[in-house]
């Protein structure tokens, strides 16, 4: 995992988060106000069911962070991007897309807590936003079969 200090500075209840990186970013000849407004940051944020962190995809990679500000801790690294986050209704499960082009991919689901890969019993290709069920068994979505 990788922790990046990084400060909520705006977020409004219809899921849209604006960061801004506090430390690493100078480049030479540039504040790091200057290299931290141009960064890419959290896309696609989704809120856990206790409010408490959110799930987010950051620079192809899923990431979650505390609600009111903190520590981004990345939870993925693979090849792709890692899109379309979902939390659990427990709160201890994330579902996501793995994909190769910012669309459709793999399903995966990891643990919300250090990123560990939750085994599927086969592969399966997903496309768009995913929602777990209410109970949280089942995942909403669109599928097919796929490796």
């Amino acid at each position: 995992m990788t922790n990046v200090k990084i400060q909520a500075t705006s977020f409004r209840a219809a899921g849209f988060l604006l960061a801004s990186l506090l430390s690493g970013l100078s480049a030479a000849g540039q504040s790091a106000d200057a290299v931290a407004r141009r960064a890419f940051g959290g896309i696609q944020p989704v809120i856990s069911p206790d409010g408490k962190t959110i799930a987010m995809s950051f620079q192809g990679c899923i990431a979650r962070m505390p609600a009111g500000g903190g520590t981004l801790t990345r939870l993925t690294r693979e090849a792709g991007w890692d899109i379309e986050p979902a939390w659990s209704p427990d709160g201890k499960r994330i579902a996501c897309i793995n994909s190769p082009g910012f669309t459709g991919g793999q399903l995966r689901i990891i643990a919300a807590e250090d990123g560990a890969a939750v085994a599927l019993p086969k592969a399966v290709a997903a496309r768009g936003r995913l929602q777990f069920h209410p109970d949280g068994q089942r995942l909403l979505g669109m599928f097919a079969a796929g490796t």
